[in-house]
């Protein structure tokens, strides 16, 4: 209902200098958008896709225009979460109980994380106005479990990076030191902005994030400015630049090897992934990072979660709880309110101590909260 109320206050008839060919202008008709810039502000637009409309609105200097565009912006992703999110929910998988049943695959994804299906929850957007939608049986509220900077501790323990191990275990703020050093100023310099996109390049770099993406984020003002970033990165944490550069050298031998037998094993469960040519490299030879740089630590994260995962089911045996869901790095279970702080702590402890089957140098941290909604975490 909330998501409905919002659109007639900005799906409204284009306006502009020149009457539009088609009023009100259809946000989804591509024809109708480029004839409607054309006719009106004579701009040529390539296609109408969201990145060619939000750089043209930094651009024009048409403030009519901008208005549009930003209000065509608008109006598809209001279409899209209330379509996508809410009535499609509703109208397909809502079963007889009036509540929504997800299907979970342990070995959903080629990394080994688990996937969802008919519907997919762990594509919910994460704001409220969504989440709120989700609750528990009457009777019974929400543990909800997930994991702290995951992905990070795993890179860690692969890397062996002791400068980001010590931190972890000194708890310090992991974003705050990367933000003084690809910015150049002391830690108790660093912004609420610059720790944000310090944030990014945490994630981003393990993983093999280039110059021209950091310019995309807006990290980064041009390519040379992103790769000094990556430099300072890869001075404050030398051995994940080493660990990427072993991958590079052990791939780059096995496709010259035999390019039909590539494969990338998950350290701990030595669990294999076959791999084709089209998996690692682009067509200018050059390998793909965010195949081979993801894969070790997405994996080994994967399995951490499901050896977690049976820890807490044995946990839970006993008690009136169960869970209902799993997303993506968080658990939810739903037990009866006098049950909650005990529960609260099994799962929060059956997280860790599962994760800790395979990362077992870096501190691990999970975070659980009890609520009557998914919105509460």
């Amino acid at each position: 209902e909330e998501l409905t109320a919002q659109l007639p206050q900005i799906e409204k008839p284009a306006k502009g200098k020149k009457p539009a060919t088609v009023e009100p202008l259809n946000i989804n008709s591509h024809p109708q958008i480029k004839e409607h810039f054309r006719k009106t502000w004579r701009i040529n637009l390539v296609d109408t896709k969201e990145e060619t409309l939000v750089e043209l609105a930094k651009t024009t200097d048409k403030p009519e225009a901008v208005a549009l565009l930003n209000n065509i912006t608008e109006c598809r992703h209001l279409h899209k979460r209330l379509n996508t999110y809410v009535n499609h929910l509703q109208d397909k998988h809502r079963r007889s109980d009036g509540r929504v049943h997800g299907q979970f695959n342990p070995l959903g994804t080629v990394s080994g994380r688990i996937s969802a299906s008919n519907p997919n929850l762990q594509n919910i957007p994460r704001s409220a106005e969504f989440r709120k939608l989700y609750i528990p049986t009457e009777g019974k509220v929400f543990v909800i479990c997930d994991y702290s900077q995951i992905e990070l501790r795993v890179c860690a323990e692969l890397a062996g990076e002791t400068k980001m191990i010590e931190a972890m275990k000194q708890g310090e703020d992991l974003h705050r030191m990367t933000a003084a050093k690809i910015f150049g100023v002391s830690e108790t310099e660093v912004g609420k902005e610059q720790r944000q996109q310090a944030k990014a390049v945490n994630f981003g770099l393990i993983y093999g994030m280039s110059p021209n993406r950091l310019v995309k984020e807006g990290i980064a003002k041009d390519q040379k400015q992103g790769a000094a970033i990556i430099k300072a990165f890869f001075e404050l944490y030398p051995k994940i630049k080493r660990m990427h550069k072993y991958l590079e050298q052990q791939m780059e031998q096995a496709i010259r090897k035999d390019p039909t037998q590539l494969q990338i094993r998950t350290q701990g469960t030595n669990r294999r992934r076959w791999l084709s040519r089209k998996d690692v490299s682009f067509n200018d030879g050059k390998l793909r990072p965010n195949t081979l740089f993801n894969q070790p630590v997405q994996g080994l994260a994967a399995d951490g979660m499901k050896a977690a995962l049976v820890v807490l089911k044995q946990r839970l045996e006993e008690l009136d709880a169960e869970l209902v869901a799993v997303i993506h790095d968080e658990v939810i279970v739903q037990t009866p309110p006098p049950l909650a702080d005990k529960v609260r702590g099994i799962v929060q402890h059956a997280m860790i101590d599962g994760m800790q089957t395979f990362v077992s140098s870096v501190p691990i941290t999970a975070e659980a909260v009890v609520g009557r909604s998914w919105a509460e975490k």
